[in-house]
């Protein structure tokens, strides 16, 4: 059976089911068909063979073979069969089965097709069946992206070929778009169900596109085209206006996307023939077509829109406005637009508003606000992103006026003189008005006090007002500045007086205050506000008596220490003000206030101690109570204390002391006063003094008196015993006080607990007052007192007696210590008996009271029961430490009260003796602390150090093991001593430590760290030989020890150098510690020194003993170079003049025949120096240079003067100068030899390549550069230094590019040069050039083989003959037309290829022959070039000047305008420079540019030839024939004092101006066209003329023959009546037709005059209307009235009124009326009026006639033409009409 595998699967195949007999008798043989071969078994096909049976061989055993294909492959189809065998048995053939295989056998491949042609894909699938034809289907090129089976513009066909069983189908799509590339796939699917899918094929359409590119002239300029064809793009060829490009070409292709990409480089700028079209074609290989970009045009940006100009007000604002855009392209990149003021190229820094507007931007500029500094003239400039160059528009004018200053506002004070300041910017001298008050009402005037100074200058005005303030004056001001007609009127200044604006007032303060005021004023606040305060004349400073404040502009004072009587006064504050503005400020003083002080003159200083004497019904007084004011006192009254009532008393006033005296008394003491104390309160204007009053004390009533008692923590008992010659009834009353502490006051304490009173009696009048233990302890009270009643009313006390508890303290207590020398005191305070002692011990030891030592004092505490010692330690020593109490003793030594002990230690370093050590050596240095052990805890030893001069260095570290009882051992370790300058005795160390917790440090006594050092050492000596020289060793020596000096020679450092001999060694000295030696010798040669020291028995430390100095030598100073030289110079040729002297000097001098030359102030000298050499340069030489030079160096010590140069200078007197001319102008070039240049030979002039045209290129080794060496002359710059060993390598070669030879110039110690093929090694140049390290190379070759120069520096050195140097002749003999710089050129820095000097002129030197003059009269293009004079066979050359021809090089070109449209003239000129300006003129002279009808732009730039391109372009705007008639045109371009100009030129027309042609209804009119430029050949002129009724209506051609190129054609516009007649112009030549269309308006008078009008004399006005009407809406220009033809004037003396013309644009028609105000006689007459229509041209029209008469009277008729007639006799009657007609009579 036939089966089908599917492509690539595995399906097992079992081919072959046979059923075979056993005794081998064939059943059936198959053969195969057609012959087909056995197939071979191999990996492929697996052969498998199985044998079944059932036991036993029978006839149902049969073998089975099995054929398995896998990876089942598109080959694999065809037939098979299988053989099998039996033993001997012949084989048998199966059946042949045929396979099919499903699957793929050509996929669709990748397909590249040209952008609008078709692309092809064809794929072939094999396979028995399928369920339909192939289909197809594509997808993007992404990842991810899915099948669509739509695809445009395809054609699909299909084909069966059943003889192979496969498909074919293939996929058209046409018209390829880039849209179209995609991945492309076809799918079948089989009957067995099987699908299957192509691979993909992708589709590249491939195209070519030239981007849109744009660009403006001078710019430059790269154009890109892309070529997508998923192939690289090979032969890319670039085409401009179809024609070949042969620019450079850069092409990279992006595998990644198929693109390639061209890009073309302009190899020049942007010029106008190059805004053109541009395309692109490529080869595609693989796809095996041509692909064609579409022609794109380049676009030119250009300036569309320029800015202008304006006056602006300051403050105001303007716009500035540039447009610019591309030609065709829409978008372009992002520009740079700038706006630039020419004047001073400033940029504008203000706000610029760039908006895009298709197709192109617009810039503003917005000036805002408007400020002098933006006047000037500005331009746009624009410059794009990858673009060299910029396009600028033209300029605009700005002008600024208007006020630029205002006055300013300020504060002033009063009297300060003021100064106003405005300024305004104005085009012509303003006036000016100042002017004052609120709303400018007054206008201020200069006179007595006030000046006005007026001053102006270019366009800046300023008036400046000055005058003197007052508070009175108007505040407010303004200055008026009119230019021409318009006043500026500045900003006000307001004024703000600076004044006190609040005045101090009075105040009244008590004596003893803590403070009296504050006294404040106020002033106007300021920044510069500062308020002083003075009392009288006298100005307040003491801060510490007085306090002073301000704060926003209020100032205080107020009396802060010790107030009293004597601060009473006047006082007054002054404001200060330093001012920066207009006035230099001033001061303003406020009025006094007066400060009065109230006090108690006499008050007790213990109030309390005023007890009770008086008796009961006796007279008494208190002391009187007194004070002190400014003025008798309001009120003095007195109250108890006990009850406060008020109590009557005196009051006396002294005006002479200001004294109030009030005194309270009484006649007899009434039996109810119940109190002791008083208080007296004095008041002034309510401020009160207060002092109290106590009545006497007594002990009258007492026996005995209570005494005081030890505090001992049991109860205590205070007696007192009563005068037993009392009353007895008063013991009764006895009463006992206690005194609170720090009271002054009394508390009864009969009735208090734990107190007990005993009462006395007559028998016994003693009285206890009993205080319990608990009270005792308390303490509360420490005075007692007793109070017994001697009268019913009046109470006796006894003295006071104490309870005190005898404690002792100190200040200190337990461990402390105090800072040696540093003043320490200490308390001892003890409560007791005031006659114990106290006294101080030290370790038990009475301490001596002595002055610095101990001092003990005793204060009382309210009832003396405290006293206080101190003990003072002045300056403490490490003796003080010890163990201190202090000791309280009874008067009979028999009590002793003792304080603690406490301990006091102070600390001392012990510092380490003096140091020796050496520069850069490490030591460590150890202190040792004496503290007791008592106190060592409390040392903090981390916190201790080495100091250096109050800086601490280095920590010092506890040594472990080092402490004792009383001392500790500290170290600082590697000290680094690198510096000379840490050595005492100018530097002191000390030892420094702390206590714990405490931040103040002790130090040692300070100690020294000496050095060992060479203090002087022998220093280089820079002599001349002969001259003796010593030798100086000076080294530190200790304190009675001599340093060891000994003197060596650098070479023998072992040998101590002694006196004898060369040598001379003095002996040591010493002197404040430092030890010398000196050695002396004669100089003759250069020799090397030094010295060392040794300190041979000091220890030390950290370093050696011996120290050497530095080698110190002999530097015998002398000339190196030669003793004279002899030099040539030449006239303006740099030369440079050598010297050379050992060792370097401090300065070197040169001087000229004995006389310094000064190359600091003359900069025709340089000096320069490259030890061991030193050169004198003398940049451009002169005669007068010729001399003796000598060079002298100058060592400090000794001068030695250097080589003799004898300089001869051999040149010119004379030389070219500079000279710019005009074109066609005559100049003239000359030169004179100087004296030293002799007869012999020629005198030459040249012209050479100009200096201003540079051409220099950066040299670039390995390029062949085209150069012909033969009409050509190679220049080379190079600024190598001789000995630099750089080279100069350059190598000639054929056109074929074969190589002729080379030049090597070598910059070694001596300049050589080498020609290959002519020099086998470096020569010498015969001619040595200059020392000068900037050198021009000029290489040229003779025309003819035969010779080679080399100038240097414009000096001949070389002059290399071929035939003279064997085989040169022949290496040479081909023309050298390319040049090559070598790889080993490193010499060169830059070349340039110009045109070899010309020989312009030429005599033999004779004694009359000394000069040249070359002249021309008329200078042309070829005289371009710098002029120089050669003598001496050219070894002598003047310096060179340019001549500059100042020419147009393009001139304006002929224009055939139109009218109406515009006209456009462009000039080039060419100069050095820029041209300063251009002028444009017309046969009327010169044309003003007004930026409307004549704009003018301008560009400038520097061709390839370095010259200055200057360009002007004037356009001509709304032409008309007059511009015509106005021809020829030219420009003029001006440089400086030069002008040249370009040829005439003239504006030719198409046709002359008839744009309108008037006509009156009826009158014919001629209609014509005519060709105005009549040179034109009229064979070849075609004019045809056309015309039409109306507006749309059809054109009606009007047949006839130009004649004399013109057409006309007369036409009747009557039937026509007033509609729209036109008609056009059409004219050909040269293929090119012009067109114009034209109108003719037609006029009629529809309204005339009334034919005849009357009046009556003297009444009523007459009036005249006329009307005219045209078509084409077009109004008359002017209407006039005539008079007997004679015309009316306008309103003529008021007799006479033409109205303003109405015109009806309905109807086109203009009315005019003509009224006469109350006509006479005089007026009679006929009246018409005129219309014009048009102004160039124009027609006038004339309407008919109308008569004015007087009214006729009786006997006249009126005639219409005559006016009133007599009637004839026979007709005349009464009638009453008799007036109209005679007719009527």
């Amino acid at each position: 059976e036939s089966i089908s595998l599917r492509n690539g699967g595995n399906d097992g195949l079992d081919l072959i089911k046979v059923l075979v007999q056993i005794d081998g008798t064939v059943t059936h043989t198959i053969v195969p068909e057609g012959g087909a071969d056995y197939i071979r078994l191999d990996t492929d096909y697996v052969d498998t063979k199985e044998f079944c049976t059932s036991g036993i061989v029978s006839p149902t055993a049969h073998t089975t073979a099995t054929l398995t294909l896998s990876s089942v492959i598109i080959s694999d189809t065809g037939y098979y069969w299988c053989v099998i065998t039996y033993e001997d048995i012949k084989a048998i053939t199966s059946d042949i089965i045929r396979v099919f295989i499903e699957g793929v056998i050509t996929p669709p491949v990748h397909t590249v097709g040209d952008l609008g042609e078709s692309a092809t894909f064809t794929a072939v699938f094999t396979g028995q069946t399928t369920t339909s034809a192939p289909t197809w289907a594509k997808k993007a090129l992404t990842t991810g992206a899915s099948y669509d089976a739509n695809i445009p513009r395809s054609t699909i066909t299909q084909a069966y070929d059943s003889s192979t069983l496969s498909w074919t189908s293939k996929l058209v799509i046409s018209t390829l778009e880039t849209a179209d590339e995609a991945a492309y796939a076809c799918t079948i699917i089989y009957a067995s169900s099987n699908q299957k899918t192509t691979t993909d094929a992708a589709l590249s359409v491939s195209h070519a596109a030239v981007e849109p590119a744009y660009g403006f002239v001078g710019s430059s300029l790269t154009l890109t085209a892309k070529i997508t064809a998923n192939e690289e793009a090979t032969n890319i060829v670039w085409f401009k206006n179809s024609a070949h490009m042969t620019d450079t070409i850069n092409n990279v292709y992006d595998v990644g996307t198929g693109v390639t990409t061209s890009e073309i480089v302009f190899g020049s700028a942007v010029s106008a023939g190059d805004i053109t079209t541009y395309k692109v074609t490529a080869v595609l290989d693989i796809a095996k077509i041509i692909v064609q970009s579409p022609e794109i045009t380049l676009s030119q940006i250009t300036i569309t829109e320029n800015p202008t100009g304006g006056d602006y007000i300051v403050g105001g604002q303007g716009t500035l406005t540039c447009k610019f855009g591309p030609s065709t392209v829409s978008t372009f990149a992002t520009p740079t637009i700038k706006w630039v003021r020419t004047t001073d190229n400033f940029e504008f820094a203000g706000t610029i508003e760039d908006t895009f507007d298709d197709p192109g931007y617009t810039s503003l500029m917005k000036i805002f606000p408007a400020a002098v500094g933006d006047a000037g003239i500005w331009k746009c400039v624009v410059t794009l992103q990858d673009f060299t160059g910029s396009i600028e528009s033209s300029t605009a004018t700005v002008t600024v006026s208007g006020i630029i200053t205002s006055p300013t506002s300020d504060n002033v004070v009063q009297g300060a003189l003021v100064t106003l300041s405005c300024v305004a910017s104005t085009l012509t001298e303003p006036t000016v008005v100042w002017k004052e008050g609120l709303s400018s009402e007054n206008t201020v005037t200069a006179g007595s006090g006030t000046s006005i100074t007026n001053t102006y200058s270019g366009t800046s005005f300023t008036s400046v007002l000055i005058f003197q303030y007052t508070v009175s004056t108007t505040d407010t001001y303004v200055c008026e500045v009119t230019d021409s007609s318009t006043t500026y009127t500045s900003s006000k200044a307001n004024f703000t007086p600076l004044v006190i604006t609040s005045q101090p007032a009075a105040v009244i303060a008590k004596s003893g205050d803590s403070q009296a005021g504050p006294i404040s004023c106020t002033a106007s606040d300021h920044s510069s506000l500062t308020i002083s305060w003075f009392k009288g004349s006298t100005e307040l400073t003491d801060t510490n008596k007085y306090s002073f404040s301000t704060t926003s502009g209020v100032g205080e004072m107020t009396v802060i220490n010790d107030v009293n009587i004597d601060d009473a006064g006047d006082y007054y504050c002054k404001a200060e003000y330093a001012l920066n503005g207009n006035f230099n400020g001033g001061s303003v003083t406020s009025n006094s206030a007066t400060l009065d002080i109230i006090s108690i003159v006499d008050e007790p200083s213990e109030l309390r101690k005023y007890f009770n004497t008086a008796i009961f019904n006796t007279a008494y007084s208190l002391p009187p109570c007194v004070a002190i004011g400014p003025k008798e006192a309001d009120t003095a009254t007195w109250t108890s204390y006990a009850d406060m009532t008020a109590t009557t008393s005196t009051k006396t006033y002294d005006p002479n002391t200001k004294k109030t005296t009030t005194t309270l008394s009484w006649a007899s003491i009434p039996n109810d006063l119940s109190g002791s104390g008083y208080i007296c309160t004095i008041t002034y204007d309510a401020n009160s003094v207060i002092t109290f009053r106590m009545m006497e004390p007594t002990s009258k009533g007492f026996v005995t008196h209570p005494t005081s008692v030890v505090q001992s923590g049991t109860a205590v008992t205070f007696t007192a015993v009563v005068d037993g010659s009392l009353s007895s009834i008063l013991y009764k009353t006895i009463l006992w006080y206690g005194v609170i502490p720090g009271s002054s006051y009394y508390v009864t304490l009969n009735d208090v607990d734990g107190y007990t009173v005993t009462v006395p009696t007559a028998a016994s009048p003693t009285s206890e007052l009993r205080i319990d233990t608990a009270s005792v302890t308390a303490d509360l009270y420490t005075a007692y007192v007793a109070g017994i009643y001697v009268t019913s009313y009046t109470m006796a006390y006894s003295t006071e007696a104490y309870l005190y508890k005898r404690e002792i303290t100190t200040s200190l207590s337990g461990n402390t210590y105090s800072l040696p020398g540093t003043a320490y005191t200490i308390t001892c305070t003890y409560e007791g008996d005031a006659t114990d002692s106290l006294k101080w011990y030290k370790d038990d030891v009475e301490l001596e009271q002595k002055a610095g030592c101990l001092v003990s004092s005793q204060t009382s505490y309210y009832q003396n029961l405290v006293q206080v010692s101190k003990l003072f330690f002045e300056s403490p020593t490490a003796s003080d430490s010890g163990s201190y109490k202090c000791r309280a003793i009874t008067t009979d030594s028999t009590v002793t009260v003792d304080s603690a002990a406490f301990y006091i230690g102070i600390p001392r370093f012990i510092p380490p003796s003096t140091l020796y050590t050496t520069v850069g050596s490490t030591i460590s240095v150890s202190c040792t602390l004496e503290l007791d052990t008592l106190l060592q805890s409390s040392f903090s030893s981390s916190a201790s150090y080495l100091v250096r001069d109050s800086t601490s260095i280095s920590t010092l570290n506890l040594i472990s093991g080092s402490t004792t009882s009383t001392t500790l051992l500290l170290a600082a370790n590697d000290v680094l001593l690198n510096s000379a300058s840490l050595f005492s005795p100018a530097v002191s160390y000390k030892c420094k430590g702390y206590f714990t917790g405490n931040n103040i440090p002790f130090y040692s006594a300070t100690f020294d760290i000496r050095q060992l050092e060479i203090t002087t050492a022998p220093s280089d000596v820079n002599t001349i030989a002969g001259v003796s020289v010593t030798f100086t060793c000076s080294a530190s020596s200790p304190t009675d020890y001599t340093a060891d000096i000994n003197f060596y020679l650098s070479a023998d450092p072992i040998t101590a150098l002694t006196s004898g001999g060369d040598y001379t060694v003095s002996s040591i000295t010493t002197t404040n510690f430092i030890a010398t030696k000196t050695l002396s010798r004669t100089a003759t040669t250069d020799e090397s020194f030094k010295c060392a020291v040794v300190y041979s028995s000091l220890a030390v430390v950290g370093g050696s003993n011996i120290v050497t100095s530095s080698p110190a030598s002999i530097n015998i100073l002398a000339n190196t170079g030669a003793a004279t030289a002899t030099l040539n110079g030449y006239d303006g040729v740099a030369l440079t003049l050598s010297c050379a002297f050992s060792y370097t000097p401090t300065s070197i001098t040169w001087s000229k025949d004995n006389i310094l030359v000064d190359t600091t102030a003359n900069s025709g000298y340089e000096k320069s120096s490259s030890a061991p050499n030193h050169y004198l340069k003398i940049v451009s030489p002169q005669t007068s240079d010729a001399g003796s030079y000598t060079c002298v160096a100058d060592y400090g010590t000794a001068t030695v003067s250097g080589t003799v140069t004898t300089l001869a200078i051999k040149g010119f007197s004379v030389v070219p100068t500079y000279t710019k001319v005009g074109a066609d102008a005559a100049f003239t070039m000359s030169c004179t030899i100087s004296a030293g240049l002799g007869t012999s030979g020629n005198l030459e002039m040249y012209r050479a390549h100009p200096s201003f045209i540079s051409g220099w290129a950066t040299v670039t080794t390995g390029g062949l550069i085209t150069m012909d060496l033969e009409a050509k002359e190679l220049q080379i710059k190079t600024d190598s230094a001789p000995s630099s060993n750089d080279k100069v390598n350059v190598e000639f070669y054929t056109s074929q590019d074969a190589k002729i030879g080379s030049l090597e110039i070598n910059f070694a110690a001596t300049l050589t040069y080498q020609v290959s093929g002519c020099h086998s090694s470096a020569v010498t140049f015969p001619s040595p050039p200059t020392t000068d390290l900037e050198k021009v190379w000029r290489i040229t070759e003779k025309a003819d083989h035969t010779e080679l120069y080399i100038h240097c520096n414009d000096e001949l050195v070389v002059t290399l003959t071929y035939s003279g140097v064997a085989n040169c002749g022949s290496t040479y003999n081909d023309d050298s037309a390319k040049i090559k710089f070598a790889a080993d050129d490193t010499a060169s820095d830059s070349y340039r290829i110009v045109d070899p000097p010309t020989s312009v002129m030429s005599q033999t030197l004779t004694n009359s022959v000394q000069a040249l003059e070359y002249t021309k009269s008329t200078a042309v293009n070829d005289d371009l070039g710098s002029y120089y004079c050669s003598a001496d066979s050219r070894t002598v050359v003047s310096q060179a000047a340019d001549l500059v021809i100042v020419g147009i090089t393009t001139d304006p070109a002929a224009v055939v305008g139109q009218v109406g449209g515009t006209a456009t003239f462009s000039c080039s000129a060419r100069s050095d420079t820029a041209a300063s300006g251009f002028t444009w003129h017309d046969k009327n002279g010169a044309i003003t540019v007004d930026n409307s009808k004549y704009v003018e732009t301008r560009e400038f730039d520097v061709c390839s030839c370095d010259t200055f391109l200057s360009t002007s372009i004037l356009t001509i705007n709304d032409l008309t024939t007059t511009d015509g008639s106005n021809s020829n045109y030219k420009c003029v371009a001006i440089y400086g004092s030069i002008s040249t100009e370009s040829a005439d030129v003239p504006i030719t027309f198409r046709y002359d101006d008839f744009p309108v042609v008037y006509a009156r209804k009826d009158d014919p009119s001629e209609l014509k066209c005519e060709w105005t430029d009549k040179s034109v050949v009229a064979a070849t002129l075609t004019i045809e003329l056309f015309y039409k009724e109306t507006l749309d209506g059809s054109w009606i051609q009007v047949s006839g023959t130009p004649s004399n190129h013109e057409l006309s054609f007369s036409i009747d516009p009557t039937p026509m009546s007033l509609g729209d007649i036109y008609w056009k112009c059409e004219s050909s030549i040269g293929g090119v037709t012009y067109t114009k269309e034209m109108q003719m308006i037609v006029v009629e008078e529809s309204v005339s005059p009334v034919i005849v009008q009357t009046f009556t004399s003297g009444v009523g006005d007459s009036t005249f209307t006329c009307k005219f009407t045209a078509n084409g809406a077009v109004s008359a220009a002017s209407v006039s009235w005539y008079k007997e033809d004679i015309e009316i004037m306008v309103n003529e003396g008021g007799k006479v009124v033409i109205y303003a013309l109405d015109y009806n644009q309905a109807d086109g028609s203009t009315e005019s009326v003509l009224e006469i105000v109350k006509p006479t006689v005089e007026d009679e007459g006929n009246y018409h009026c005129e219309a014009t229509y048009g102004t160039s041209p124009s027609k006038t029209y004339s309407g008919d006639k109308g008569n004015l008469w007087e009214d006729c009277v009786a006997g006249q008729y009126l005639d219409p033409s005559t006016g009133c007639q007599p009637c004839p006799a026979d007709e005349w009657s009464l009638a009453a009409n008799a007036a109209s007609t005679c007719t009527a009579c």
